[in-house]
């Protein structure tokens, strides 16, 4: 039996790789001055305007070198470490052909980003996947490695391991070490705790798989919950034994699930089983003797017909009470859509999915989307846009900026936007709403997000974050004097709205993300809504007197109106701290709390020296013996760091034609056009038949 079932995985991989072989990445544009810094560990690449920010990525990285890879029992070869500068798209990865991990440089707006800096929670995730294809580079795994080097080694990696692994032990590693990280949050499981207190649990199969029909969150947030609770229960060296075991027999489809029974004695199913009876007991536990607040739905007539998961989210208020929101689902595309207490829904504009940060006022709703470089795909812009509701017309107030989370004054006059430029500048800047000329840039060190106006156009609310922590601050408009209401905290508080004497704003203090309220005279806080899953970006009518939030149900989020009733508030100091902290143990595990403090990672200043494409043009990765018929090839493969040199060379014989030839095929991709050349030595036998 594991005869034939070597036999069909190698034919699977042979088959395979050619296509692999021939994956084509994304460019940055030319023109840029690269730099390195050379580090036990890494290669640290970047443009020159990351200078800064570069030698602090190789210090994080290099004291990061150790605890990301303690539990898997492994030690990293040298990789190259790539940050770039380009996109606002926030996100990160380590792959293989060639290997390297990219960063991208943008923050992102998001609440999941935590309390912590960007790079430090990319150091702590993608150094762990770093070291995740290390350890996974032994048995089979290496051999095919061997054979077909680094497209080998991924293929095989990828075919034995769930991506829920991949993802989740990163957001494990990224909690554990820090005192943030996506695993400390509610919002993060939210989705998977709503179902399960809801009495709906799918099949492993359909949550790992998903489903055109009901929804379930992607594998990060599934993969998170199955790892932790096996390290809770299996201890830390659970999974390195899981890994070592399935690298052993990689070509055997099964042999991730084999290797998880083998060090816990349960299938991939009964852990699964066992993850989810283990959470509906603390998560219905969390929820007893809470009392919840009330609150009118707002259900369109089309939603209570249709089953599919559909969510209304970002509700804002324009100048006549009714609500604007944006609606997307299993269904439907990203759109902004007016909702009437009645059912009524009204489709306004279709939007990007991206980036949904609205904002209302003086008859307008505002929002800004990607635009991706048509040539230069590593590069995009935001575009802010507005909709005029008196009319149904859109307009571009800003085209290829880097401006965020818009949000317009209630006069529809002028536009508060965070700005993040390449070198990580940010700002806070003031436009004019009609043709977005700048009228005031408020310049920081730190990371801000969210502005909000105030009812009278005077002050601006926004959260701001530096290394560790954030604060909820103020900005008088007219002296430009900033007032924190709510000082640095760990507490992850998001998307402010003023409402009358207070701001209101998100946060997981109590375990449940919730809507909570904040005197700005005083200061003291208290918890506005109690919601059984999760309530997110409250928005205030124009009269102060009715409150909006998305409420998060089993079928996606709601709209939710309730009255301002200060009195109905709870003070802060009532609120119990119900946090489950699943992730508690997994602490200990690792190095016993939050390394990321500035007092522990060094200092070095590294040397650093310049980069130069065209001599690193040459990085031999994958080789080997491939077929795509009637060819039979031998052939080796090298793809620069940067992505801008292709070279593919070796021997190929055409068994048809019984005929070989060498060959050597270059595409350099630094350019605007794309310039091959190829040069090929060798014959070809053909036979022909002059009909005599």
């Amino acid at each position: 039996y594991m005869k034939k079932v070597l036999i069909l995985a190698l034919s699977f991989f042979v088959f395979i790789i050619p296509y692999a072989f021939a994956q084509v990445g994304f460019q940055n544009p030319p023109g840029m001055n690269w730099r390195y810094i050379d580090t036990a560990h890494y290669k640290v690449i970047f443009p020159e305007e990351l200078t800064k920010e570069a030698q602090r990525v190789a210090n994080t990285a290099e004291y990061l070198y150790e605890p990301v890879s303690k539990t898997l029992e492994v030690k990293p070869k040298r990789i190259p470490l790539l940050l770039t500068n380009q996109s606002v798209i926030s996100n990160g990865y380590v792959a293989l052909a060639p290997r390297r991990t990219e960063w991208w440089s943008t923050a992102p707006q998001s609440s999941l980003v935590g309390t912590g800096d960007w790079y430090n929670l990319l150091a702590s995730h993608e150094l762990r996947h770093v070291a995740q294809f290390e350890k996974l580079n032994s048995g089979f795994t290496q051999v095919l490695g061997l054979f077909y080097g680094e497209t080998g080694q991924m293929l095989a990696s990828f075919f034995s391991v769930p991506l829920w692994f991949w993802e989740g032990d990163a957001v494990c590693t990224e909690t554990a070490l820090s005192n943030t990280g996506r695993g400390r949050m509610p919002e993060f499981d939210m989705e998977i705790r709503s179902l399960l207190l809801s009495n709906i649990r799918y099949s492993y199969y359909k949550a790992y798989l998903g489903s055109y029909k009901d929804w379930y969150p992607s594998h990060y947030n599934l993969g998170y919950l199955l790892v932790t609770n096996v390290r809770r229960n299996y201890g830390s060296e659970a999974w390195s034994n899981v890994l070592d075991n399935t690298s052993l027999i990689s070509f055997y489809p099964f042999a991730f699930n084999s290797s998880l029974k083998r060090a816990t004695g349960k299938s991939i199913t009964e852990v699964y089983n066992d993850t989810m009876n283990e959470l509906s007991l603390l998560w219905k536990e969390q929820l007893k003797g809470l009392t919840f607040t009330d609150g009118y739905t707002i259900q369109p007539d089309n939603i209570k017909k249709q089953k599919v998961w559909t969510s209304y989210m970002l509700p804002k208020y324009d100048g006549d009470g009714k609500l604007i929101a944006g609606k997307i689902g299993l269904s439907d595309p990203a759109t902004l859509v007016l909702l009437s207490h009645d059912g009524k829904e009204q489709k306004l504009k279709q939007i990007s999915p991206l980036d949904m940060h609205l904002s209302v006022g003086g008859g307008k709703v505002i929002w800004n989307e990607p635009e991706f470089d048509r040539r230069w795909m590593a590069r995009s812009y935001t575009n802010l846009l507005s909709y005029d509701l008196r009319n149904g017309k859109t307009k571009y107030i800003k085209s290829k900026s880097r401006l965020f989370a818009p949000s317009i004054s209630p006069d529809g006059k002028r536009i508060a936007t965070i700005e993040f430029t390449p070198s990580r500048q940010c700002s806070l800047l003031i436009l004019d709403a009609e043709n977005g000329k700048e009228l005031k840039r408020i310049k920081t060190d730190e990371f801000l997000r969210t502005p909000a106006w105030s009812q009278n156009g005077e002050y601006i609310a926004f959260t701001r974050q530096k290394m560790n922590g954030i604060a909820l601050t103020i900005l008088n408009v007219l002296t430009d004097e900033m007032r924190d209401v709510i000082p640095n905290t760990l507490e992850n508080i998001s998307n402010p709205a003023f409402c009358g004497n207070y701001i209101l704003y998100q946060s997981s203090y109590s375990g449940i993300d919730n809507i909570y309220a904040v005197d700005i005279d005083t200061g003291q806080r208290y918890q506005v809504t109690s919601r059984m899953f999760g309530a997110f970006n409250p928005a205030v009518s124009h009269d102060g007197k009715m409150l909006a939030f998305s409420d998060y149900t089993i079928n996606g989020y709601r709209i939710v109106e309730m009255p301002v009733e200060p009195s109905k508030w709870k003070p802060i100091d009532e609120v119990e701290d119900r946090n489950i902290k699943y992730y508690e143990p997994l602490i200990e595990q690792e190095q016993g709390g939050n390394i990321f403090s500035e007092k522990l990672i060094p200092n070095t200043q590294y040397e650093v020296r310049k980069y130069s494409p065209i001599a690193n043009a040459f990085y031999p990765h994958s080789w080997g013996f491939t077929t795509l018929p009637p060819n039979i090839s031998l052939s080796i493969i090298s793809t620069d760091v940067l992505n801008t040199t292709n070279i593919t060379g070796g021997f190929e014989y055409n068994y048809n034609e019984k005929a070989g030839n060498v060959f050597i095929n270059t595409s350099y991709w630094g350019l605007f056009p794309v310039f091959d050349l190829g040069l090929r030595y060798g014959g070809r036998v053909s036979t022909y038949d002059d009909g005599k």
